[in-house]
């Protein structure tokens, strides 16, 4: 039900989109940014129940239980977090924030999320 295809899909509206995400990637200081997102992320989720596997801002979130990640994936989204459970692992939630989240968003999406798993 999660599957996920394509951003763009060859479209020429979907072209002229994905370069312009291209040139938000490319700015200065855009992807060191991520990365310091990716890291506050990271230290706010120290201590869940789970093991991080983190890319910038791509995230699995690793449980133990066979059927965890879906059951978590279920709790975020009840919390009002929007994540998935991996089709081909349903131990890992995948949590991807978009890009250009704020530090306040990364804090208020880390309360939830640690009000729903912690």
């Amino acid at each position: 039900p999660f599957a996920y295809v394509s951003s763009f899909g060859g479209a020429e509206l979907g072209c002229v989109a994905a370069c312009a995400v291209m040139d938000e990637i490319a700015l200065p200081g855009f992807l060191d940014r991520v990365e310091e997102l990716g890291r506050r992320f990271a230290a706010a989720f120290e201590g869940l129940p789970f093991e991080l596997r983190r890319y910038g801002l791509t995230m699995g979130l690793d449980f133990e239980g066979e059927q965890d990640g879906a059951l978590a994936a279920k709790r975020l989204i009840d919390a009002g977090v929007f994540a998935v459970y991996a089709e081909h692992d349903h131990s890992v939630t995948q949590f991807k924030p978009p890009l250009t989240i704020t530090e306040a968003e990364v804090d208020e999406i880390a309360g939830a999320v640690r009000g729903a798993l912690g």
